[in-house]
């Protein structure tokens, strides 16, 4: 007669993922946590946990979390639904009842394309005032990788030699290896960046956009962007 809180932490605790998804998962059980509270069924078994306690907690934070949104509500029923995974792996519930619930039909986004004016105007600007971004920017369009996975990069997976180097992928609880090429017009960028002394076990984009001891959220791309382009 586990609790529906209790239940939901050990989900948690048995989801395999990401140090980003993790967090972002972390995130989400607060605000669930929250509806449920709020809606007095945090002592509910989770055995008599019903697909209607799913759809009040989305209905409740539909009505108290800012800036919801269609896009919101997919994005906490996908969280509900990876808890509900586990639990029903290890049979404290009968079914996954976050997937019965309908996700919300989002609109097609539409992204602006740069003129080339556009794009020599960013690409001036990051090279005068924002070198190390600018760098990363260089490698990052001719990794084929994806932003997450080139902030788990560590030196130890760079092999300059060869012009290749290694990623984690994570693809829901399975993770694999792959090799990515280095092309020719990235090595110089990789080489300048690897030219200074550092430990194999540094990761090559810490503080600074520079090989250092610590990794660096994935999101704070994302927000220099926004801060040195967009803004």
């Amino acid at each position: 007669r586990t609790p529906f809180i209790m239940a939901l932490d050990f989900a948690l605790s048995k989801v395999e993922c990401s140090r980003n998804h993790m967090d972002n998962l972390e995130s989400n059980l607060s605000y669930i946590k929250k509806a449920i509270y709020a809606l007095r069924i945090e002592h509910e078994p989770i055995g008599s946990v019903k697909l209607k306690h799913v759809r009040l907690i989305l209905d409740w934070l539909s009505k108290h979390k800012k800036n919801w949104s269609d896009n919101q509500f997919n994005v906490f029923r996908k969280a509900l639904s990876r808890f509900f995974t586990v639990l029903e792996e290890y049979e404290l519930v009968i079914t996954n009842f976050a997937q019965k619930i309908t996700k919300k039909k989002l609109p097609e986004k539409f992204r602006q394309i740069l003129t080339d004016a556009e794009a020599k105007k960013i690409y001036d600007l990051l090279y005068q005032k924002h070198y190390s971004f600018w760098r990363f920017m260089m490698i990052f369009f001719q990794s084929g990788s994806r932003i997450a996975e080139l902030m788990r990069l560590q030196v130890k997976d760079v092999d300059l030699d060869n012009r290749e180097f290694k990623v984690t992928v994570f693809k829901g609880k399975q993770a694999r290896e792959d090799l990515r090429a280095i092309t020719q017009e990235a090595f110089p960028f990789w080489q300048r960046l690897l030219l200074k002394s550092c430990s194999p076990e540094d990761y090559v984009f810490s503080a600074g956009l520079l090989p250092g001891k610590d990794p660096i959220n994935p999101k704070q791309i994302t927000r220099r962007w926004y801060v040195h382009i967009k803004k």
